[in-house]
């Protein structure tokens, strides 16, 4: 049956393409495709505009200015012993502290690690150069 209904079908297609004309593009076909391309507009390339606009960093920088002067200027200090009253030893006396305290890297194990940092201290800029240079145009 299948092959009945391809001869059916290959019979119909042959119908259709005696019936068809050759069809051909006019004498100035490019020239009218090119005139139509050519009329697209470019697409406008992209200005550069700053995240931070230079109002916002005048801003900031006032703002600091003001913060810098009034703290040299503004205020007279009341005592100058005043880190004397603050107890530090809440940072050195706790659990936290002393259970760290015993523990010890094996000499490998700090050779290991620092071996990770200087690898990955060296492959970031490595990468984002690569990266950088295959996205220029």
């Amino acid at each position: 049956m299948s092959e009945n209904v391809d001869k059916h079908i290959e019979k119909l297609v042959d119908k259709a393409m005696k019936d068809a004309t050759l069809e051909t593009p006019s004498f100035n076909f490019t020239a009218h495709v090119m005139s139509q391309v050519e009329a697209i507009a470019k697409p406008s390339t992209t200005v550069y505009k700053p995240l931070i606009s230079n109002k916002f960093w005048v801003l900031l920088f006032g703002c600091a200015l003001v913060l810098v002067a009034f703290s040299v200027f503004g205020t007279q200090p009341e005592s100058k012993n005043w880190f004397d009253t603050i107890d530090y030893s809440i940072f050195s006396n706790n659990r936290v502290t002393n259970a760290v305290s015993g523990f010890r890297f094996s000499q490998t194990s700090f050779y290991a690690i620092l071996m990770c940092a200087v690898m990955l201290f060296i492959q970031v800029p490595l990468l984002k150069h690569y990266f950088n240079k295959r996205m220029e145009f």
